[in-house]
């Protein structure tokens, strides 16, 4: 942890670096407490003194791939964290103590929550619709084609879901019946970038941004797209030069996104 203003670190939570991966899920916050790692390394730590209060002893295995974040809080006292070889798990975030499992290998985005509901990318290509309380499967579909997908989808109005393919582009899904609505492809990835993937498809694995009426998509050919949201097609696009496999961010007008080669960009949202 360290200070936002002047960056000085204010404490340290360390895990063993000879891990496969051992703080790979990104960090999450509520009421007081940081959630971070990933099997023996997922933790609860006391946001102020960095104070370990839990360490996760009910699930171990080690093997994961590292993308976004994986790791999704619903805002009821509970988070929700990928294991590429267990599934989908949901903790409590005061105790550690893990609530329920969904079974599924190699799931791969992160999940998304909309009520009740939890939408999770699952093994096979699965798009699945889970209830949050008890993670009983509503609804599934092998049809969107979101394989390798390592962002997070993104919520739409209209009850959209935005997810993406390390395959075939960007596709918007109907929330109620799981069909698609419309579908964005981009130019061929610059470089092979999607999760055992091969070749240079035409892929986006980063996480879509809805801004108002539109979409931004940070894409593996090295733009950067402005969509409309109603129906996918392009309203704008900018040429980054490499690929965008992370999410942007918003502040005012400025719009902030960062490329494969670790060059970062701040960019005016009417450019």
């Amino acid at each position: 942890m360290r200070h936002a203003a002047c960056g000085k670190e204010l404490w340290l939570s360390t895990s063993n670096p000879g891990i496969v991966s051992p703080s790979a899920s990104a960090l999450a916050y509520e009421d007081g407490i940081v959630i971070g790692g990933y099997g023996r390394h997922l933790r609860g730590l006391n946001a102020q003194s960095g104070a370990v209060l839990w360490r996760n002893t009910q699930w171990t295995v080690e093997e994961r791939t590292p993308a976004e974040d994986r790791l999704a809080l619903p805002g009821d006292g509970t988070a929700l964290i990928i294991s590429r070889l267990n599934g989908l798990y949901r903790h409590d975030i005061k105790t550690g103590k893990a609530l329920w499992c969904y079974k599924t290998l190699f799931a791969n985005a992160t999940s998304v929550v909309d009520g009740n509901d939890v939408w999770l990318i699952g093994n096979s290509n699965e798009l699945i619709k889970l209830n949050l309380s008890n993670c009983a499967k509503i609804a599934s579909t092998r049809s969107i084609n979101c394989i390798a997908y390592s962002g997070t989808p993104a919520i739409a109005p209209g009850k959209m879901l935005l997810v993406g393919s390390a395959q075939k582009g960007l596709a918007a899904v109907d929330m109620a019946t799981l069909a698609e609505k419309w579908r964005f492809t981009p130019e061929a990835a610059l470089v092979t970038t999607g999760d055992y993937a091969s070749g240079n498809p035409p892929s986006v694995t980063a996480s879509p941004l809805v801004d108002g009426n539109f979409v931004w998509i940070p894409a593996n050919d090295g733009y950067l797209y402005k969509l409309f949201l109603s129906n996918g097609t392009v309203c704008k696009k900018l040429h980054i030069g490499a690929p965008l496999l992370t999410k942007c961010a918003i502040s005012g007008q400025c719009l902030y996104l960062y490329d494969m080669t670790g060059r970062v960009f701040a960019i005016n949202r009417e450019f």
